[in-house]
């Protein structure tokens, strides 16, 4: 191919060339040395300021020339690209690795099934409600249902009491004896102000208790609209479910027995519910002043006296 170029263009030219060309030399000698290989290619991904662009060389007294020293450049700096990510974990077209995407698709499965089984949980009763609540509650309440009843976001509409009666034989006398039924649940609600440091976790018991006495109650008014011929069966069924939860009752209302009586040979004890509404406050100051009933909610049978327990 011709080429035309003055001389002095010529000159600057070759003169730029021959410096591209040691500095090649310069970087051939640094690989047959056994240079790092990152100090190798920093100097080819940093060309001098003579040969960084066409720019710089008179091409324009070139009238036949197709080519210059950029592609050199070029062609150094993508192998350094390529160089520096060696090593690098590729995955094609930037997508997540398998095990990745199935533990997230898998944790949002789990969220939406949790979040769907709340919505089912706490919305008001309907046909629709009906006709899906059975899985939701098999689901939520063996671990979540005590947490709703004591963090739910609705107010209260009852205060509820717990009535202990104890049957004992006195000291002395030896007779034996049933107690007046004494309210317990008022003063351990108040017990943790007089332990702020470390207060204690006895309102939270009978709050518990106060919501296992409200499901048994609600369904053993449900078993008597039952026929009669399906009542026994049903209730032995409702015993065996709560049956835990009687056990601990009467584990704790014998400790509390023994701290109302420490003298006396306690026998068994019996746990009597109670709720009373709450008067609205826009009604609390009305004449004549509104009454406040309580409501019997249930009562246990009496249970045999834990011995011990209380230590």
């Amino acid at each position: 191919m011709a080429m035309s170029v003055d001389e002095e263009a010529s000159t600057a030219i070759l003169n730029r060339l021959r410096r591209a060309q040691g500095q090649l030399a310069g970087v051939i000698a640094m690989i047959e040395a056994g240079r790092d290989c990152k100090d190798v290619v920093t100097q080819l991904a940093a060309p001098p300021r003579h040969t960084a662009s066409r720019e710089s060389i008179p091409f324009s007294d070139m009238t036949d020339l197709d080519v210059g020293p950029t592609w050199m450049w070029t062609a150094m700096r993508v192998l350094a690209r390529s160089r520096a990510s060696e090593g690098a974990p590729r995955t094609a077209g930037g997508a997540l690795p398998a095990k990745v995407r199935v533990s997230a698709l898998a944790a949002l499965v789990a969220v939406a099934v949790y979040c769907l089984c709340c919505l089912v949980y706490n919305a008001p009763d309907s046909p629709a409600k009906d006709r899906v609540k059975g899985p939701v509650m098999a689901f939520m309440e063996p671990y979540f249902w005590q947490d709703w009843q004591l963090f739910g976001p609705t107010p209260g509409s009852n205060n509820d009491f717990v009535y202990l009666r104890a049957l004992m034989t006195l000291p002395g006398s030896g007779k034996t004896v049933e107690s007046s039924p004494v309210e317990i649940e008022q003063a351990i609600d108040r017990s943790p102000r007089e332990f702020r440091v470390n207060p204690t976790k006895l309102p939270g018991v009978l709050l518990a208790f106060d919501a296992v006495a409200n499901r048994y109650a609600g369904i053993a008014n449900k078993i008597q609209k039952l026929p009669a011929t399906e009542r026994e069966d049903a209730r032995k069924r409702l015993d065996d479910q709560f049956k835990p939860d009687f056990e601990e009752m009467q584990r704790f209302f014998s400790v509390q027995a023994k701290a109302l009586y420490p003298d006396a040979e306690i026998i068994s004890v019996q746990a009597i519910f109670k709720n009373r509404p709450i008067v609205p406050f826009s009604a609390r100051y009305a004449e004549p002043k509104p009454k406040e009933h309580e409501k019997g909610l249930l009562a246990t049978s009496w249970m045999d006296y834990v011995t011990g327990v209380e230590q």
